[in-house]
């Protein structure tokens, strides 16, 4: 099983596996790989965007990270339980003094910084509009301002950031919560699934 190891996702993953009885030990924090011997177990901690690679490649049968980070590597695993925490949502976001209101005053060469390339693509291609992505690792709040960008994506929890950096939503592209994914594989597997079944039970 892998688990986020840090970041938004990694303390109330941690949260929840140790009151499913999942004891990791008291120096987790130092470790990237717990064997859990009474559940014929072993948790690694990784980053949250490799973990949907890591499942789909077989390296690990299932793990806890976002719904966007799945989506944005094209992985194609499944499902098995929405954990509702992390919730957020990705947003297109403009300046605050933008002309933009809606997806329908976006056009043609608009440049987008984003962290989330492939979603971001995805967006604009159903919306028939060629826009310049531009992939950025971080702060992308901060891009219109430098002239980086016209707009950005972005994942959105309360709104505050965007106000404090004097930006707007415009429109929602999806939803995102935690979720427990399995490889298709593993799913298939009856002794593998009753493990992941249980394990996810008692999360």
């Amino acid at each position: 099983m892998a688990i986020p190891n840090k970041g938004r996702l990694n303390e109330r993953a941690i949260e929840l596996l140790t009151k499913a009885g999942i004891d990791l030990g008291s120096n987790w924090g130092r470790r990237l790989n717990i064997v859990v011997p009474n559940l014929d177990l072993e948790v690694i901690l990784v980053r949250a965007q490799d973990i949907p690679v890591f499942i789909e490649s077989g390296a690990v049968d299932f793990g806890i990270t976002g719904m966007d980070v799945a989506t944005e590597t094209g992985a194609d695993l499944e499902c098995v339980h929405d954990l509702k925490f992390g919730i957020c949502r990705f947003c297109v976001i403009v300046p605050d003094e933008s002309v933009i209101k809606s997806a329908k005053d976006l056009k043609d060469g608009v440049r987008v910084a984003t962290t989330f390339p492939n979603i971001t693509r995805s967006y604009f291609d159903k919306l028939g509009i060629k826009a310049h992505i531009v992939n950025v690792q971080g702060a992308a709040e901060i891009m219109p301002y430098l002239g980086v960008c016209d707009i950005i994506t972005d994942l959105v929890e309360t709104g505050g950031t965007l106000r404090t950096n004097h930006l707007r939503e415009v429109d929602t592209v999806m939803t995102s919560s935690a979720c427990v994914f399995a490889s298709k594989e593993s799913m298939a597997d009856a002794e593998k699934k009753s493990k992941i079944d249980e394990i996810t039970d008692a999360i």
